[in-house]
């Protein structure tokens, strides 16, 4: 999350955000891999998405916004119960959905314009 504080040039924030979606899908996908990960790989994971966190809020937010984003973290522990009591589907399910949105949050932007996404005319 330290690239919280790395300066964003000015036109980069559709790029960090295709990026940081693209780390979603990749994440969200990995729990589908027979056998699971090692834990070199999840780490690559975890400072990957990190990196991607910090991106986006550099690029949109304010440094305040990672006191905002920390305690997402803690899912984490619902998620190592469900997968240590053999519930792991669960975990499954809901990376799929995750990995849906984020598939569609990141082909938003190239898709037809609609009211909300882009200036139009009345504003």
């Amino acid at each position: 999350m330290a690239a919280t504080f790395l300066p964003v040039q000015a036109g980069w924030e559709d790029a960090i955000f295709l990026g940081c979606w693209t780390s979603v899908v990749m994440t969200a996908a990995s729990v589908h891999l027979p056998g699971g990960l090692n834990r070199p790989i999840a780490t690559l994971l975890a400072v990957n998405a990190g990196v991607w966190c910090g991106a986006v809020i550099a690029a949109s937010g304010a440094p305040v916004d990672l006191a905002k984003a920390a305690p997402w973290v803690l899912l984490a522990l619902p998620g190592a119960w469900l997968v240590g009591r053999r519930w792991g589907i669960a975990i499954k399910v809901l990376a799929s959905w995750l990995a849906a949105v984020a598939i569609l949050g990141a082909a938003l932007p190239t898709t037809t314009p609609t009211p909300g996404y882009v200036a139009d005319h009345m504003e």
